[in-house]
């Protein structure tokens, strides 16, 4: 993916978790994908997705302590930095 390239970041909060889709606009494909669910409870669960150089969806998950939707915003775009073009990484 050139560098150039545009993304959105469409998020959906409710009251205990958070869906994200990160698309690229060039080609309107979605990038990576995830939830965040259990939100302030001791447990909250990130399942993330995101597409491989060949195109096939690699799942992470991940479950830890998340107080409310500023921690759950913080780590998921933590995981976007690190996982896709937001942060030049494998995605």
């Amino acid at each position: 993916m050139s560098r150039e390239q545009r993304l959105l970041l469409v998020i959906n909060a409710g009251s205990s978790s958070i869906k994200y889709q990160l698309f690229g606009m060039g080609d309107r494909r979605v990038i990576a994908r995830g939830l965040l669910e259990r939100l302030g409870g001791p447990a909250a669960r990130l399942s993330h997705y995101r597409r491989d150089a060949g195109g096939a969806w690699q799942k992470e998950v991940t479950e830890q302590p998340v107080a409310d939707h500023a921690e759950g915003l913080a780590l998921v775009t933590g995981v976007l930095e690190r996982c896709s073009p937001l942060g030049d990484g494998a995605g």
